[in-house]
């Protein structure tokens, strides 16, 4: 579980507008920055659009998890 700070919580609301993202997606991309994860799991394309984050179609991640 991760708490984000007040930093963490300004940073989610510049990456709302910079993104045109919810507060919640603004959130997860700060969380990721602080935590210096660079991928997520997700359906949601508009993450795509962020240079810094690759995002992975949980089709794909579930086929991986099959292949190992």
């Amino acid at each position: 579980m991760y708490n984000p700070g007040f930093a963490t919580m300004t940073s989610a609301i510049d990456n709302q507008v910079q993104y045109n993202l919810d507060f919640d997606d603004g959130l997860v991309v700060a969380s990721m920055q602080d935590l210096n994860i660079t991928e997520i799991v997700s359906f949601d394309a508009h993450f795509d659009s962020i240079s810094s984050i690759s995002r992975i179609d949980p089709t794909l991640a579930l086929e991986k998890l099959q292949v190992s």
